[in-house]
């Protein structure tokens, strides 16, 4: 498909470049929620954006999806300004966002579908990302025949068929069991690493951003900022996961600027 063909050759880096994004409640001031992110991140790089409620994780990675527009500054995705959700950004949200009408495979296809791909080949592309997360058994079967981590999958399985150089996640596993999540998190990372993404991912989680990024942007609140950036050093984490030493050294370096940023934010 040429539109595969044209997204795969994209440069998939993001530059965050003197973002700040107020809103303006009802009869009020502005109220800042972000103010001046300045961030790079490099082509195929995992980047969490770990921080308190209210600290403007989620308003960021609309900012990049093109959902939002901010009061100041820019997002260039690729080589080109973000000025409105595009096929080179999919989108992976806690609530798995499945039509309810359409199957898992259906499900799947609707990215392909938008970019204009015949049946035949969206559906081959489909049955092969419900392969890659375990869940070909499952491609005839409607979201409500499905479990929470299952019915993540798929929307996992949707963003990655897009053949989209970036993808977008918010929280995906923060409303699953302690068992899916860690199960699901595993599965993230091989995906991920086989189909070459750049991955930005919101969490509350100190453990899942260490498990799974690359670099991790350490947020405060009042108004959004980022206070760090912290290199994950992978290497037993990549070989022993949650039993590397490595792990639980990088996650009691971290607990410290995550208290600091909770005790200067607000809840939403």
């Amino acid at each position: 498909m040429a539109a595969d063909s044209a997204l795969e050759k994209q440069t998939a880096g993001i530059r965050i470049a003197g973002v700040s994004h107020s809103y303006r409640e009802r009869g009020g001031d502005p109220r800042p929620v972000l103010q001046r992110i300045d961030l790079d991140i490099e082509p195929g790089e995992f980047v969490s954006l770990l921080g308190p409620s209210g600290c403007g994780k989620t308003t960021l990675l609309n900012i990049i999806g093109g959902f939002v527009r901010p009061t100041e500054g820019e997002v260039v995705a690729g080589k080109k300004r973000v000025e409105e959700p595009g096929a080179d950004r999919a989108v992976v949200f806690q609530s798995y966002a499945l039509l309810p009408w359409y199957t898992a495979v259906e499900n799947v296809e609707l990215g392909l579908r938008f970019q204009g791909a015949d049946r035949n080949s969206r559906r081959a592309a489909a049955l092969d990302c419900l392969e890659m997360v375990h869940l070909h058994h499952a491609a005839g079967k409607y979201p409500h025949e499905l479990s929470g981590g299952m019915k993540q999958r798929i929307a996992i399985a949707r963003a990655i068929a897009t053949k989209a150089p970036i993808l977008l996640m918010d929280e995906p596993f923060g409303a699953l069991d302690a068992l899916t999540r860690s199960s699901l998190q595993d599965e993230l990372l091989r995906i991920t690493r086989e189909a070459k993404r750049t991955v930005v991912f919101v969490t509350h989680s100190v453990d899942e951003s260490v498990l799974l990024s690359d670099r991790i942007c350490v947020m405060g609140a009042n108004p959004g900022r980022l206070e760090s950036i912290v290199k994950v050093e992978r290497g037993g984490i990549d070989r022993l996961g949650r039993e590397a030493p490595e792990f639980f050294e990088q996650v009691a370096h971290l607990l410290p600027m995550i208290k600091a940023s909770v005790e200067g934010g607000v809840d939403e």
